[in-house]
């Protein structure tokens, strides 16, 4: 076996494809290497070389990287542009416009380019950016080894004036002048080199690999070369040791300025048309994420923390992707399930022949029937793409057999050049809507969630999210900002249940628990699972108990209780494992908590109170109130608090439940 090994050993495992790179040669490639084509392809065809051994040879590796967001900005100019509005020439965005900078120190950066993950929203609402450098800066500095160096904190730090800004040394301040002289770009370790030292452009590029790759015996070759160039230009020994000392501190971090910068111009033009455009902007997004429903949703809230009003599919008004309507976006139909593209291309091109539809029967007669079978109808309806005919989507629904068959009797006609036998009125004339069942707010929500993946028009919890936001510590959206596992309790809608045997023959289940913004999978473990499974019913709007971990990026949730939402108050005495207030750290003052602390004894019981200090843009400070303000959870306390505070920043916590931790343990 271990002679096997040893021939083996070095040998190329496998075939694979760069994402992006491109062998470049000044003659026919196979002139210079032997190439591969993957089983099955047709047209892809790689070299059987690695790119090291590639560029050992001499020919050129290119990486060419393809953009979703160049094609968000393309559409974007099409939309203001089929608006009647005049296009931007984002070649010429000004570089300072104060819209889009202020934007960017609000951190509302979803959808913008590099910019959008949470603890960039965070750097950027701490440092307020007052000029494009700034973000050219925070893209070569938001990695791993700067961050972990601490050097985002210098660099606002220094741009706020709280520490001095700029380099102490005359030799490479004016190097340093654009990043307040910390050095963030590997071409600053290089101009460093070759203005201080007398570098050759070359050898501060072997300066630069030598720091970037962290080896200590060519950093320590390439310190001897520095020292002795800055000598021959008269550097002081001590600055010499100095400068050198910086560069090999920072170098070892540094970015490429020109990577970073042309992605940063990229950023700042997305960001300028959401500032200025914003509709146009948020439909271009909305489009090019069509097939990801998970982005779909995200960038549905975005509009709607926008205040742009996201309006449902129309056969009569919407295109392929989402369009503007007005100051309004519009659903593609695209983005419906079970519409396939020639569909759309059916439906778009009866709208171009014959104007707008009448009516569903019209609709059917018009479209190509091929193109047109009864899952697409269904879809059509229960995503509300035909609401604009006035009747009810219970009486679409039961009439499309009717409706279907009509028209394919006039298809046919047509297509035989057969026109109606006693006059067109009489027989081509279409039979009334059937009336179908009603359905139920909760029903229509569900099927316009079946055809879309997400509710559009309604929500199964609009009536209930203040009840909900009592009881809940955390907002599914939330759970995604967590850096470490916690005890919470979440509420939403089960969207679905699969229930399990493990391998050791017990029951469990995964929930798929849904709010208005996000989602995430409670695991209902087997004596979780027994005792709760009664309580999980599909579409029911539900409060879980449990611990939430990170898995490889992803949230789960160990479930060790799961309430449903009608019953919470009901049960609230039996569970009630503390009282939490969300307070602005702004109200804290002496007057304020003396009479928050009158009105908590004057509802005094056995229920400990825990308060979150909310400073924006920094954690939650969560501490726990001293006994002799507990309470009594019950039904009066509520009214009073919520008078007192405001809707929404009284909330409930939770025992877990029969076993499971308080939230004593966890605070």
């Amino acid at each position: 076996m271990l002679d096997i090994a040893q021939r083996l050993e070095g040998l190329t495992r496998h075939a694979s494809t760069h994402a992006a790179g491109v062998v470049i040669a000044p003659r026919p490639i196979t002139e210079f290497l032997p190439l591969h084509k993957q089983a099955g392809a047709k047209e892809e065809v790689t070299t059987q070389y690695s790119k090291d051994e590639i560029e050992q040879l001499g020919l050129l590796k290119m990486d060419f990287l393809g953009l979703r967001t160049l094609t968000i900005l393309h559409d974007a100019l099409d939309l203001i542009r089929s608006g009647s509005g005049q296009p931007p020439d984002l070649d010429a965005v000004p570089l300072d416009d104060r819209a889009t900078l202020e934007l960017f120190g609000r951190g509302e950066t979803d959808g913008v380019f590099q910019f959008e993950s949470g603890g960039m929203k965070d750097i950027l609402r701490r440092l307020k950016p007052k000029r494009f450098e700034d973000l050219i800066v925070l893209n070569a500095l938001y990695r791993p080894g700067p961050l972990d160096a601490g050097m985002i904190p210098e660099y606002i730090a220094r741009a706020h004036g709280k520490k001095e800004s700029g380099s102490t040394l005359k030799e490479v301040a004016p190097i340093l002048d654009e990043t307040l002289g910390v050095i963030v770009y590997q071409e600053q370790v290089m101009v460093i080199a070759h203005k201080v030292a007398g570098f050759t452009l070359g050898q501060a590029d072997t300066l630069r690999k030598a720091m970037s790759k962290k080896d200590p015996a060519a950093i320590d070759r390439q310190k001897e070369a520095f020292l002795e160039g800055c000598r021959k230009r008269g550097v002081d020994a001590r600055k010499a040791e100095e400068i050198f000392a910086n560069m090999a501190t920072f170098g070892r971090y540094g970015f490429n300025k020109s990577h970073s910068a042309a992605y940063a111009l990229v950023a700042f033009q997305t960001a300028y048309l959401k500032a200025h455009f914003p509709s146009a902007f948020m439909a271009a997004t909305l489009s090019a994420w069509s097939e990801n429903t998970d982005e779909i949703l995200k960038y549905m809230n975005s509009c709607r923390d926008m205040g742009i009003v996201l309006l449902p599919p129309d056969v009569n008004a919407s295109g392929v992707g989402f369009t503007l309507d007005g100051p309004a976006i519009r659903y593609g139909l695209s983005a419906i399930k079970n519409v396939g593209q020639s569909s759309v291309e059916a439906i778009l091109a009866a709208r171009g022949r014959c104007g707008r539809f009448r009516d569903l029967f019209h609709f059917c007669e018009e479209v190509d029937r091929i193109q047109l079978n009864r899952r697409v109808l269904e879809n059509l309806v229960q995503a509300g793409a035909l609401d604009g005919f006035g009747v009810p989507r219970w009486d679409l629904f039961a009439t499309l057999d009717p409706a279907m068959a009509h028209a394919a009797r006039l298809q046919d006609d047509r297509q035989r050049g057969q026109g109606a036998l006693f006059g067109a009125e009489e027989d081509s004339a279409p039979p009334p809507y059937a009336k179908g069942e009603r359905w139920t707010d909760h029903e229509r929500y569900s099927r316009e969630k079946e055809s879309l993946g997400f509710y559009l028009t309604g929500h199964p919890l609009m009536e209930k999210e203040h009840r909900l936001r009592r009881y809940i510590t955390h907002t599914l959206k939330e759970l995604d900002h967590l850096s470490e596992a916690a005890e919470v309790t979440v509420g939403g809608v089960v969207g679905n249940l699969r229930q399990r045997k493990s391998k050791k023959g017990d029951m469990y289940a995964v929930v798929h628990l849904e709010d208005m913004e996000s989602h995430v999978d409670a695991l209902l473990f087997s004596e979780t699972y027994t005792r709760c499974i009664g309580r999980v019913a599909k579409d029911e709007a539900v409060l879980v108990v449990g611990r939430a971990v990170l898995d490889e990026d992803k949230v789960k949730l160990i479930a060790s209780a799961v309430v449903p939402l009608d019953r919470a108050e009901e049960e609230l005495d039996q569970k009630t494992a503390g009282v939490l207030l969300r307070v602005p750290a702004t109200l804290c003052d002496e007057d304020w908590l003396g009479d928050l602390e009158g009105l908590l004894q004057k509802h005094r019981g056995g229920v400990p109170v825990f308060m979150d200090l909310v400073r924006e843009g920094e954690a939650v400070t969560r501490l726990m109130l001293g006994s002799d303000c507990r309470v009594d959870a019950g039904k009066a306390l509520l009214p009073e608090l919520e008078s007192f505070l405001g809707k929404d920043r009284v909330r409930f916590l939770f025992r877990a439940g029969n076993g499971g931790q308080g939230v004593e343990k966890r605070a």
